[in-house]
This record gives structure tokens, sequence and C-alpha cells, in this order.
């Protein structure tokens, strides 16, 4: 008994002397030296994941212009060009109920008048690069 008493009391004793020092607060115009990070570390930034539509021929969506990619990016989705034959590709009926819920799901993420949006900037990328077929 005289042993665990010993014990609490020296534990109360030097419980203070055990803990950190309070850091005195720093000035305006004082302040952490912070070192720069050169290379930032990209695997903590959090990547997108774009809706795709898809598509079976390359007719009216600009495939490969990059000013109509990243507008299309912007709003959430991209468009996915699969010909019959290749992986990936979707019958009729499961391409068009894709792409269905994909633009139900546009209209809240981009906006009820996404597909005008897109039209716009269909229009406007082309004439910046003047890209005029497809």
């Amino acid at each position: 008994m005289k042993q665990l008493l010993f014990l609490v009391c020296a534990t109360l004793i030097f419980l203070p002397a055990m803990s950190q020092h309070k850091a005195k607060p720093y000035e305006k115009d004082e302040g952490p030296v912070v070192m720069e990070k050169r290379f930032p570390n990209r695997a903590n930034e959090k990547r997108k994941r774009y809706w795709r539509m898809y598509r079976k021929d390359t007719k009216g969506i600009l495939y490969g212009n990059v000013c109509f990619q990243e507008a299309t990016r912007k709003m959430g989705f991209e468009y996915e060009v699969t010909p019959k034959g290749q992986p990936g590709y979707k019958n009729g009926l499961q391409r068009a109920s894709h792409n269905f819920f994909v633009s139900v799901g546009l209209v809240f993420r981009a906006g009820p008048w996404w597909p005008f949006t897109v039209r716009k900037r269909k229009k406007r990328c082309r004439e910046a690069t003047a890209d005029f077929y497809g």
C-alpha cells in the first residue's frame, strides 16, 4: 500500500515537469520558417471521375479537339467512342440507357440546360481552332 501511495505521489509531483511548455504567440510580422515544396505531392490530390457518354462514331463530338474536351470535362463528363467489335462496346439499348442516366445526372451536376451549353462551347471551340470537320 505504501508503494502504491509513493508511486501516485511521485507521479503527481513530476507530472507538471513532464508537460510541454506553452509556445509563445507570433507577432504579425514574425512567423515560423516554412520551407516551400518544390514538388507537390500529387498523390494527395483528389482525382476527378468523369461520367462517360458512349458514342459509336466521332460525328459531332470534335474528337481530339483539346478545347472541347476540356469544356466537357469542366461540366463533368466526356465522350467515349466505342465502335462495334471493340472492347467495352455496348449494344444500342445498353448505350442508350447508360447515356440517359448520365444525362439525368448532368442535369443536377451541370444544370438543366447543359445540352445547349455543350453546343455553344462546341461552336466556340470549333471557331477558335478552325475545326470544321467532325
